[in-house]
């Protein structure tokens, strides 16, 4: 929502509970309405309605926020951590030095294996 509507459900807060914010905290008040526009206005409007008509007591920003469901896809999470980790290990000589003495070792084991087939296949 923007700061208009969450100002708006604001002094709705106010005009139905007298005791919020009594002192008229400026830094409350701005705290209130910069986590306000978080959220959807007209459900978080709905949700202070129901609301107002159960409670005697002053809200608190959970009992009148509702915020959009954002589904988080893990797999992106988990895709991103390893890239980072490769990004780590790639910019480690003593990494680098490693895997290419591993991956030499592995390309000498491989030949000597495919010599072998070759060689019994040729019999």
């Amino acid at each position: 929502m923007d700061r208009d509507q969450a100002r708006k459900i604001y002094a709705e807060i106010k005009m139905l509970y007298p005791q919020f914010n009594r002192d008229n905290d400026k830094e409350e008040a701005k705290l209130w309405l910069d986590r306000l526009e978080y959220g959807n206005f007209e459900k978080s409007k709905k949700k202070l309605f129901d609301y107002s008509m159960e409670s005697p007591f002053p809200p608190t920003l959970a009992d009148v926020l509702v915020k959009e469901y954002k589904p988080v896809n893990t797999q992106d999470i988990e895709l991103e951590e390893m890239l980072e980790a490769v990004r780590r290990e790639r910019e480690d000589p003593e990494m680098n030095a490693r895997r290419q003495a591993l991956f030499e070792k592995h390309r000498q084991e491989l030949g000597m294996i495919s010599g072998e087939t070759k060689g019994s296949e040729d019999d």
